[in-house]
């Protein structure tokens, strides 16, 4: 049995694994260059996975029938990504965002597509990124 609260912190740039228990993985997300310069969008074959922004400013990527929608986080939500639905994320410089999704997704139970920063709205980027 456990009987103290475990703390978990990255300071680290990129995303980490904070923890892991039964079904489900918790890890947090912090800013890194393929969290800026975004080149591909991913798509999980076997699961949602759920984006919460903790601090800073961040935007999620979404494809669905070759469109693609740009949404702006705000703190005290969260976003859920449907299993299958195309996904990345932009983040500002101090971002901190938890992600929750099942413990089993992979690069093997992943798919990927290219992404054109281009197609990223500038007033946004720019609003992300200060």
């Amino acid at each position: 049995m456990r009987d103290k609260i475990e703390i978990y912190r990255q300071d680290d740039p990129g995303y980490k694994t904070q923890f892991c228990f039964g079904a489900w993985r918790v890890g947090l997300l912090r800013e890194d260059d393929r969290f800026v310069h975004v080149t591909y969008l991913e798509r999980h074959l076997l699961t949602d996975e759920a984006f919460a922004l903790l601090e800073g400013r961040a935007a999620l990527i979404t494809r669905s029938d070759g469109k693609e929608t740009f949404t702006e986080m705000l703190p005290g939500s969260v976003y859920n990504i449907p299993q299958g639905l195309l996904h990345n994320i932009v983040v500002s410089p101090d971002a901190t965002v938890i992600i929750a999704e099942n413990a089993e997704t992979g690069r093997e139970n992943t798919e990927y597509e290219p992404f054109d920063m281009a197609a990223f709205p500038a007033d946004l980027f720019k609003k992300i990124r200060g």
